[in-house]
């Protein structure tokens, strides 16, 4: 069976103007749909996946599941980049898991408005500076916006 019509030229317009999709992922079998429209060509690789963690109806946000995420993704769609993101009591968890297995991260208000138990984050601001801290702690260097894009292997 192969993708609609809409999505076979949707893939065309992405490659031809250098589109990179950010592909959220909330379990594993949708890992598996993105493999299948990247050996349909509607997507390119390398990929770039969001592991979306402890989200409604999605996989819950554990250690266990980050590694099980990224080790599918590695076996169905090798090559790919990843970041990550927790939602609620989950979000500090995986912003480390995800640093200490070498992924990227995600953080904002549009996934967390708490930035710790009971206290509420006061700006985007306030959880990107947490983030960058953390990446320090563990020996690196949050990327430049011109870095994020060598990673995706993005134009200017």
């Amino acid at each position: 069976m192969n993708p609609p019509k809409f999505l076979e030229e949707l893939g065309r317009n992405m490659q031809e103007w250098n589109v990179k999709p950010e592909i959220e992922v909330f379990d594993p079998g949708m890992i598996a749909n993105a493999a299948y429209y990247l050996k349909k060509g509607v997507l390119k690789a390398p990929l770039h996946f969001q592991m979306c963690m402890g989200c409604a109806n999605g996989i819950p946000g554990s250690m266990k599941n980050l590694v099980f995420m990224k080790e599918t993704m590695d076996t169905l769609c090798p090559g790919s980049t990843w970041s990550c993101f927790g939602v609620g009591h989950c979000a500090m968890e995986m912003t480390y898991g995800a640093v200490a297995m070498g992924g990227h991260i995600r953080v904002g208000m549009e996934d967390n408005v708490m930035y710790a138990k009971g206290q509420l984050a006061e700006s985007n601001r306030q959880l990107v500076e947490r983030a960058a801290r953390v990446i320090r702690e563990f020996g690196n260097e949050p990327d430049t916006p011109a870095e994020a894009r060598e990673i995706l292997g993005l134009g200017r």
